[in-house]
């Protein structure tokens, strides 16, 4: 969950196969080049500090080798977040970032690479803390937490 992801830590393309495929609640579907390619330029890794906190994990009985779980991202924007080519560089906020619920599917292949990756839309009630993020989750979350909700 925290590993190779982009989000969590650096992208590594070599954790994800050929044919990967992420989709999430708004962005998507990106084929593994489009993917990496945007998580570097995004650069979460390197600006936040986050950690999914996940739960409720369970092996899909009917999916070979897929996981679903949810996240509830927490953590700190530790330096200043500059996509290039953009206009955008936000210095750190010293607020805590509290993201909301999001579900998780994660399919690997037959080698223990990464094949498919989803996240739900956020789920806006039932959250144990006030998020931080407005009524987004992932990326989106992290621009309204950043001062900059017109990018969400």
């Amino acid at each position: 969950v925290t590993n190779k992801n982009g989000f969590y830590a650096p992208i590594d393309a070599n954790a994800h196969a050929d044919d990967f495929v992420f989709r999430g609640g708004v962005v998507g579907p990106l084929n593994k080049q489009d993917y990496c390619t945007t998580m570097k330029k995004l650069g979460i890794a390197n600006a936040f500090d986050l950690s999914p906190n996940p739960f409720g994990f369970c092996v899909d009985p009917d999916t070979f080798n897929t996981a679903r779980f949810y996240v509830r991202y927490t953590g700190e924007q530790v330096k200043t977040w500059e996509i290039p080519g953009t206009p955008i560089s936000i210095p750190p906020n010293s607020a805590p970032v509290v993201g909301p619920t999001e579900s998780f599917c994660i399919q690997f292949d037959e080698v223990g690479k990464v094949k498919f990756l989803t996240i739900s839309a956020p789920m806006l009630v039932g959250n144990p803390n006030p998020h931080t993020t407005g009524n987004y989750g992932a990326v989106l979350g992290l621009f309204v937490h950043a001062g900059l909700p017109m990018a969400a």
